[in-house]
């Protein structure tokens, strides 16, 4: 006499409870192990945009003054100068609104890190194109050692609301009181490198 056993096998539904319809057995399961998408961070919902547009005339004889400087290096140094003195109280009033914090040391403090510098960044240099070269660009803002805290300070987060420093700054030292300086400074700085060309190119002519 030969004795057979059989493995069958037993549906799911046959160990669901009698409440639970068919339909409730591995569809259920399944969806319960998909992995669900984590939703992006809302973004903060008042932004501060920085653009300002300010429309200059009446410099025609400012241009004629500089046009006398035969060198592009000095043309651009004078440039500089003047939208250093120009920026000056920016920087200065931008480092006055900053929050200071007792425990963080420099430079990574963002009071402390408020600078003003001519170069840029890797990133920025297909953002600012120079149409000619005479062209000067100052960046007034925190270094990369305040730049992380400077956004969200600047910006505020979710969690955090904007304490912003720099557009009050640009507000109160910006706009046409930033231009009328740089105005003035180009005249002064002009002068200056005119007076010096023609004395260098009267010791040259003796």
């Amino acid at each position: 006499m030969r004795l057979t056993a059989r493995r069958t096998r037993t549906p799911s539904s046959a160990f669901l409870p009698t409440a639970f319809p068919r339909w409730c057995g591995r569809s259920w399961w399944r969806r319960s192990r998909t992995r669900r998408k984590r939703r992006p961070p809302p973004k903060p919902k008042s932004v501060l945009a920085m653009k300002t547009t300010v429309r200059v005339e009446g410099l025609r004889d400012l241009d004629l003054a500089l046009s006398e400087l035969t060198k592009d290096t000095t043309r651009k140094a004078v440039a500089r100068r003047a939208l250093r003195d120009a920026g000056e109280p920016i920087r200065a009033r931008a480092e006055q609104l900053a929050p200071d914090d007792p425990n963080t040391k420099a430079p990574f403090d963002l009071k402390q890190s408020i600078a003003m510098s001519g170069r840029q960044k890797s990133g920025r240099a297909t953002q600012y194109r120079k149409e000619s070269p005479t062209e000067v660009t100052i960046h007034i803002g925190p270094t990369k050692d305040g730049y992380p805290q400077a956004i969200m300070q600047e910006f505020g987060t979710v969690h955090h609301a904007a304490h912003p420093y720099l557009r009050p700054a640009w507000d109160g030292e910006g706009g046409r009181k930033a231009l009328n300086r740089i105005i003035k400074a180009m005249s002064v700085h002009i002068a200056k490198s005119v007076a010096r060309q023609r004395r260098r190119f009267a010791k040259a002519r003796r």
